[in-house]
């Protein structure tokens, strides 16, 4: 996508994400949902600006951002014990095809 410079800033070279950058925010600023689409296409999508865009595509309101978060609790959990168990015993491999020894309980 060619851009142009206003005529007083014409002598200035500005690399493609600098310009890119300016294209998000110009087209976030005017709501330009066909502008995004071929700027997100491009190499590299928005760039920098990204952090602009999609807030803006999906519709999120980063105004509450500058607001710390609580503390988070270092206690353990009640259950700490058993979820590490649990956690374990998921990845404990079975082999695949062979009946389990288990006597006749098992197999009648």
């Amino acid at each position: 996508m060619e851009r142009e410079l206003p005529p007083e800033f014409a002598s200035l070279t500005l690399p493609d994400t600098i310009m890119r950058g300016t294209d998000v925010i110009a087209a976030v600023s005017a709501n330009d949902w066909d502008t995004l689409r071929t700027l997100s296409l491009e190499d590299g999508g928005f760039g920098d600006a990204r952090t602009r865009a999609w807030p803006h595509l999906l519709h999120v309101d980063t105004g509450h951002l500058d607001t710390p978060l609580p503390p988070v609790s270092q206690d353990p959990h009640p259950d700490e014990r058993q979820i590490g168990l649990d956690t374990d015993r998921s990845f404990v491999l079975y082999p695949v095809g062979k009946r389990a020894r288990c006597g006749p309980v098992c197999h009648g």
